[in-house]
């Protein structure tokens, strides 16, 4: 996890607050099992139905703005 919030950083996202948000709302609880050696991965990953869980860093930005 805290190598994702790293790479989140190297990103631009620098609101503390969005960043611990993103260290307490685990992105494993929400990919299927299938993925979860992806979860912490700064990657969209399939969710079904043609849908995908957002890149962790398109989240932070979005987030922080």
């Amino acid at each position: 996890m805290e190598e994702l919030i790293n790479t989140l950083q190297n990103q631009g996202i620098e609101d503390k607050s969005v960043l611990e948000a993103m260290r307490k709302v685990d992105r494993k609880d929400f990919v299927p099992s299938s993925f979860k050696h992806r979860a912490y991965m700064d990657i969209p990953i399939s969710i079904g139905s043609g849908q995908t869980i957002s890149q962790p860093t398109v989240v932070g930005l979005m987030t922080q703005e």
